[in-house]
């Protein structure tokens, strides 16, 4: 009877594989409790929730200790504050399935988000599901607009969702991944960094879809909220190392021998970063370092070959490079 039994388990092992659902959360105590709610009510059974405490202050960690207390398989970690990466760094090793997904404290998975998932794993090929991402218009989360992707295919190459993430998202990041296609995609990009630089996550999503062989979009539905407590009049002072990571995924892509029009794609996000700076340059307090790794861009752009620029670009190139001199001119 209890070889029959362990026969049963291994099956079911089999057919519902665990999954693996990361939680990162910072003094979330308002929110914290809607997220495990939904994911404590989960149609799929065979999950365990790792939920990593980025050092929070307010009463988040004791809202998840009564569920910790009522349910083995969620498992709470604590570390002191050092950003999203090195929590989700923590979530990987700690987490024992072969399947993982992440989800924000203000989002919400539909009760059958994962069953829905984890089910197109049937077929061997494929290495990410992603959800059927709605996203909320405004702060009342009533009314949800749906992704739009670059195709309408269900099963799609991932190195031509990769081509279709590059300068713009053709694709959200959102899903439930193999675990080793994204311990592989995050080892790459920590081979080249470890900093918490704006927006590491970006490049670890877009680095797991060159690596996928199929990537299947399917209909479970992921609610990315609108979080009134997010929004500020006030720019992120470091948003301007988000150009770090620009160069660190140029650099890993040239080392991988992945081409495609890196001048034009860094010129972009540099533009962008540079309307910002013009914008919002009376409320920052660091426009010196704002200068400083724009100019670290543009002076990539130029060595990598400005002429790849069209003429209107080049004009851009040199005003932006002599107003960030000013800048820091004015800034010493």
């Amino acid at each position: 009877m209890l070889l029959l039994h362990n026969k049963k388990e291994l099956v079911n092992i089999m057919l519902n594989p665990l999954c693996s659902i990361i939680v990162a959360a910072y003094n979330e105590e308002n929110n914290v409790r809607q997220c495990l709610d939904c994911l404590v009510n989960q149609t799929y059974e065979n999950i365990e929730v790792i939920i990593v405490d980025d050092g929070s202050i307010d009463q988040t960690s004791s809202i998840i200790h009564t569920y910790v207390q009522k349910y083995s398989y969620i498992k709470y970690f604590y570390q002191e504050n050092a950003g999203a990466l090195a929590a989700r760094k923590m979530g990987l090793n700690q987490a024992k399935g072969d399947f993982i997904t992440f989800l924000d404290c203000d989002d919400e998975f539909h009760l059958d988000t994962v069953e829905k998932a984890m089910k197109e794993f049937e077929y061997p090929e494929i290495d990410i599901v992603l959800f059927d991402l709605h996203a909320a218009i405004d702060a009342t989360n009533e009314n949800f607009k749906k992704f739009d992707y670059f195709t309408h295919k269900k099963i799609i190459d991932g190195k031509d969702v990769f081509i279709n993430c590059i300068g713009q998202w053709g694709a959200h990041g959102l899903g439930v991944y193999r675990k080793d296609i994204f311990i592989k995609a995050s080892d790459r990009y920590l081979k080249e960094n470890n900093q918490n630089f704006v927006n590491n996550d970006e490049v670890v999503t877009k680095l797991s879809f060159y690596y996928a062989d199929k990537i299947k979009l399917s209909d479970a539905i992921y609610l990315y909220k609108f979080n009134a407590n997010s929004v500020t009049r006030k720019i992120n002072k470091n948003y301007v190392f988000v150009l770090e990571n620009a160069l660190i995924f140029e650099e890993i892509c040239k080392k991988e021998e992945i081409v495609f029009n890196y001048n034009q794609v860094l010129f972009d996000e540099v533009r962008y970063v540079y309307h910002i700076l013009k914008k919002w340059r009376a409320d920052l307090p660091n426009k010196k370092v704002w200068a400083s790794v724009l100019k670290k861009c543009l002076k990539s752009i130029f060595y990598n070959k400005l002429q790849d620029l069209s003429f209107k670009n080049k004009l851009r190139f040199c005003r932006m490079y002599i107003y960030l001199n000013i800048v820091e001119y004015y800034e010493k």
